[in-house]
């Protein structure tokens, strides 16, 4: 039988429980990057509002944040759970973004594959 490599559990980067967020303004108190020593990751995002509404990434680098929609551009539903893989790569920030006032039901974001420099 071949030897399989255990994968590493995912890093929590965040977790955030019902907290109000406020419409077109940063969610995360800090922009996050990813681990030290590493190139590249897999970030997961996972969120639930309470409200629909668009959902963007705010990917900084190098002074220059670019904005981008997530799900396609479409608004999500409340309360439905949502889950989004970005790659980001090392110097990469990133931040979220709601368009509506809203109570975040849940935000948690693991680095789940990284490849070490």
């Amino acid at each position: 039988m071949p030897y399989i490599t255990p994968t590493p559990a995912p890093l929590l980067r965040t977790t955030t429980h019902s907290t109000s967020v406020t419409a077109d303004t940063d969610i995360l108190a800090d922009a996050i990057g990813i681990s030290a020593g590493r190139t590249v990751a897999l970030l997961r995002i996972e969120v639930a509002f309470s409200a629909g509404s668009l959902l963007s990434a705010r990917i900084a680098r190098a002074g220059i944040t670019v904005e981008v929609s997530l799900n396609s551009g479409n608004a999500l539903s409340a309360p439905a759970l949502y889950i989004f893989d970005i790659i980001l790569h090392s110097g990469d920030t990133l931040n979220l973004r709601y368009g509506a006032s809203a109570t975040l039901l849940v935000c948690r974001i693991h680095e789940v594959g990284s490849q070490a420099a």
